[in-house]
């Protein structure tokens, strides 16, 4: 499956919130419900290379409302101060879980992908 490609940016110091609606994109028309879900910033597109940032359900910093099929992704400004002035490359993947008692998971696949830029605290 091919992703969508959005780009992004925040400053420092500034809280930051930004929503996907899957269900209004019959191309990213998928069941939630199926999958757990994060987003994946790094210094390049490689997937190899360094981690500035991962958000998810468990950190607070992404909410996947499954019902609605929306994803959101939300910073706060304390938060925001820690991140690196930089040019980012991010990814929202989806990892179809396949075994509820556990957890476990398949191979994760983007959905949505693009650049993620931080930028001065203003």
């Amino acid at each position: 499956m091919a992703e969508r490609i959005y780009q992004l940016s925040c400053n420092k110091g500034k809280a930051y919130s930004f929503v996907i609606y899957m269900a209004n994109d019959a191309f990213l028309n998928i069941d939630l419900g199926r999958f757990e879900v994060s987003m994946k910033v790094r210094m390049t597109r490689a997937t190899t290379s360094r981690l500035i940032a991962t958000f998810n359900e468990s950190n607070g910093r992404l909410n996947v409302d499954r019902a609605a099929r929306t994803i959101t992704v939300t910073l706060t400004s304390a938060y925001t101060l820690t991140l690196p002035e930089s040019k980012n490359y991010y990814a929202i993947e989806l990892a179809e879980i396949y075994d509820l008692h556990t957890g476990a998971t398949k191979e994760a696949f983007r959905v949505i992908e693009g650049r993620f830029d931080i930028l001065p605290q203003i």
